[in-house]
């Protein structure tokens, strides 16, 4: 999937700007508050209908205006153009696609599948394992269609089986709700041990060449894995009423980083792990293209933070490999012969967008 026209209207300081991307690579260069990361955030904005740095709509909104406005011309595989478009105000959300009203941010989401390397990724490494969960959930949402289904399936029976520890319910109600969790719980499971095998088989062939090439993904279950699910919660059973919850289960999984066995969190510097991550988003931008048929969009924000000039030339050579259209923002400005063939280059200022011609 690629954009082949995009305007953004009242996005932070953004008033009304106009992008023709390059269908490869797109780079933004600027001072900082220039209006860099808010051209991402229209991106996103318009892929799930709301910020990749806040949950506060009115953080988003340019000061003084009611809503703000994105829409884009898009290519997916050979077809024809397609436009889609967001509008975004307190309380108000409106998505459209090819015409029509989109009635569930879900249903949107998956038209405009999106890889996403912010500041904010390094907690992937360091933070806790929700926020894996979350990252690898969203890549599954993609990638398989009956995944959101087993995780609503799921997610529902949990809520009902933990209501039920803490008013004590009977033995045939809890097994009810169990006999489902156990057969959406084993079916998450499969799917994300299937797709992690593919990501690490992409992440080596990506980080060959670095120091990243020894790093490991390993999903950790969040129980027992040699155990049926459904036998285990019977096993566990009294402990959890003692607690009042779920205490194992495929929504307490979490992915470890691993180099030669130890976790990149505790051995790796920021920058290592910024390289990990950039390594790891294509790898998993590659899989994508690879299950979909068709590459996502790829949003770095900050590209140059915390690598040194090394790094970035290697990650530049990387994205060259890569079919995903890339936007990149950055303080750093880099040599156009660094950049792949058919790059654009466009500077931004004060919420305005000038592409740079050499």
């Amino acid at each position: 999937m690629r954009i082949e026209r995009l305007t953004a209207t009242d996005v932070r300081n953004l008033h009304d700007v106009t992008l023709h991307p390059a269908p490869h690579l797109n780079l933004f260069q600027g001072p900082n508050g220039a209006g860099k990361t808010a051209l991402l955030e229209a991106i996103y904005l318009l892929a799930r209908g709301r910020s990749f740095r806040t949950p506060r709509v009115a953080d988003v909104v340019r000061h003084a205006a009611e809503r703000l406005r994105v829409s884009a011309s898009v290519l997916h595989g050979d077809g024809a153009p397609v436009m889609t478009g967001v509008e975004r105000g307190a309380g108000h959300l409106v998505l459209r696609y090819n015409g029509e009203a989109v009635r569930t941010v879900s249903a949107h989401a998956r038209r405009f599948p999106l890889v996403v390397i912010s500041p904010d990724s390094q907690q992937l490494v360091l933070g806790e394992p929700a926020l894996r969960r979350d990252w690898l959930d969203w890549a599954m949402f993609h990638v398989e269609p009956a995944y959101l289904d087993h995780w609503r399936d799921y997610h529902r029976a949990l809520r009902q089986r933990n209501r039920l520890l803490k008013n004590t319910a009977s033995t045939m109600e809890m097994n009810g709700w169990e006999e489902t969790m156990a057969r959406s719980g084993a079916a998450l499971d499969r799917a994300r041990r299937e797709f992690l095998a593919r990501l690490q088989a992409s992440f080596q062939d990506f980080a060959v060449g670095t120091w990243a090439h020894a790093s490991e993904l390993r999903l950790r279950s969040g129980w027992d894995a040699e155990m049926p699910l459904a036998e285990g919660w019977g096993r566990w059973r009294a402990a959890d009423l003692q607690c009042g919850f779920t205490r194992q289960g495929p929504h307490r999984a979490d992915i470890e980083f691993l180099c030669e066995n130890n976790k990149l969190a505790s051995s790796y510097s920021r920058g290592e792990s910024k390289l990990f991550l950039c390594v790891l988003m294509l790898a998993e931008a590659s899989v994508m293209a690879e299950m979909l048929g068709e590459p996502p969009v790829l949003l770095i924000d900050d590209f140059g933070a915390e690598l040194d000039p090394g790094a970035r030339a290697h990650l530049l050579g990387l994205l060259k490999r890569s079919r995903a259209q890339a936007f990149l923002t950055t303080t750093v400005i880099e040599r156009p012969e660094a950049l792949p063939e058919g790059a654009l280059r466009f500077h931004v200022e004060q919420g305005r967008l000038l592409e740079m011609i050499e």
